[in-house]
């Protein structure tokens, strides 16, 4: 497992006065390891103040410690469970609710990597079970083949499903999805995208024009411009030719700077 948080535009920018424990992260991100499986969460607020990330660091929490105590057995238990840890991060982030606190939604991926035994084959092997609300991704990656699969295909660039506080009191999960997907190989590897990522691998947001038109709107070229991304990122994985977690994790995260790069000196040059 590899990891990384990368703070795209100067913290000066957040906060004029930087304190010595100031955490300038929004994005949380917890897991755990067992014999059996694997579990994670990845949450993500648009409020970059200590609401947002007091709702993402609990909502780690409360995901996390619902999977510990849920028996599971099968994959439709595992997609079960996960659905009704969505809850439990949702009710626990209203529980907060106070005269002097205001907690903020929150966007999320959850999942595992459960052992399954197949009877046909006589064999173990590895399952990715994941839910999400809001727009994170999660990808599929074959080394060996040189293949990318988009777990999260029903998830995307449009932005509105959250847990928390959307309305008053209700959570919105219009684009709330739970995804399975074989893993065939030792050497396969899952990706979790923030939607900070994602939105570096879009064309619109790199201010590119789609193929054989003079306007810059993808409204009507959606298909092209799935493509784009899925090329890109492949693109960019397939830098790394020793099958490194981390050399991955770097690779992304520098394409990401580079597309950041002058939106970042623009706001230095402002200070």
């Amino acid at each position: 497992m590899s990891a990384k948080s990368t703070l795209l535009y100067p913290s000066i920018s957040i906060n004029s006065i930087v304190e010595d424990n100031y955490d300038p992260f929004t994005d949380k991100f917890t897991f755990e390891v067992t014999p059996t499986r694997y579990t994670h969460i990845l949450a993500n607020s648009i409020d970059y103040e200590e609401n947002g990330k007091s709702s993402c660091k609990l909502s780690c929490g409360r995901f996390m410690e619902y999977l510990e105590r849920s028996t599971i057995n099968d994959t439709v238990e595992a997609a079960e469970v996960l659905v009704d840890a969505c809850k439990e991060v949702h009710n626990s982030i209203m529980e907060t609710k106070s005269k002097n606190h205001s907690p903020k939604p929150i966007k999320l991926i959850g999942g595992m990597l459960l052992q399954i035994h197949d009877l046909e084959e006589s064999d173990e092997k590895w399952v990715y079970i994941g839910v999400t609300v809001g727009n994170l991704k999660a990808f599929y990656w074959s080394p060996s083949l040189k293949s990318l699969t988009d777990i999260t295909y029903f998830t995307g660039i449009e932005d509105v499903g959250r847990l928390g506080p959307v309305n008053g009191k209700n959570p919105d999960i219009r684009d709330m999805r739970v995804y399975l997907h074989p893993c065939k190989s030792p050497d396969d590897v899952i990706l979790l995208l923030s939607p900070c990522v994602y939105k570096n691998l879009d064309p619109y947001f790199l201010g590119k024009t789609p193929k054989n038109s003079k306007s810059k709107h993808w409204d009507k070229f959606e298909t092209q411009r799935d493509n784009f991304r899925h090329e890109l990122l492949k693109m960019i994985l397939c830098k790394v030719d020793n099958n490194n977690l981390e050399d991955y994790v770097d690779s992304i995260s520098d394409h990401v700077l580079l597309a950041t790069d002058e939106k970042r000196n623009l706001i230095l040059e402002e200070k």
